[in-house]
């Protein structure tokens, strides 16, 4: 965690001036990523404040662009996000649940499929505290794993078949 911490103060903090810019917007893979949400709006609801509709939190996407160093890492990681975000979101239909869960995990194999760095796997293993990181979501969480109860989720070989489950186009 405190290499987290550390990473996200390292992305954040303007040299300049000697403060943290929360406000900067970076052009992250052709687009211009979302404003930083503030005084946490974004915990109000499951899936937060998510301007651009493609399933992860603004902060937590903001994050990521500047945690994982190239396109197809920072998607895999958003993938993961988005997924976990449904896990939470479906608790109710243990069935949907349930698909969301594994999915969720086919996109950790994606993620590792590439050649991650010691800090991008430390940030990897943190993901799942980030989405599930207010009472609510815990709650959540803990019946998703009620709902998964009994069932395997193996973990693949990521060089031999991970990529596969990357659901955006992979850039070579």
């Amino acid at each position: 965690m405190i290499l987290l911490i550390f990473i996200f103060i390292q992305g954040c903090f303007d040299e300049k001036n000697g403060k943290f810019n929360y406000n900067e917007r970076l052009v992250v893979d052709g687009e211009l990523e979302p404003i930083h949400p503030v005084g946490g709006e974004s915990e109000k609801t499951i899936e937060g404040i998510d301007i651009n509709g493609n399933g992860v939190r603004d902060g937590l996407e903001r994050l990521i662009n500047r945690w994982f160093l190239t396109s197809n890492k920072r998607n895999a990681a958003k993938q993961i996000v988005k997924y976990k975000t449904l896990v939470l979101l479906t608790v109710k239909d243990k069935e949907k649940n349930i698909e969301y869960i594994h999915r969720s995990n086919a996109s950790g194999d994606c993620l590792r499929s590439f050649n991650l760095t010691y800090e991008e796997k430390q940030t990897s293993l943190n993901l799942h505290s980030l989405v599930v990181n207010n009472e609510e979501r815990k709650v959540l969480s803990k019946l998703a794993d009620i709902n998964f109860g009994g069932q395997v989720s193996t973990l693949s070989n990521p060089s031999s078949r991970g990529i596969k489950f990357c659901e955006f186009k992979i850039v070579k």
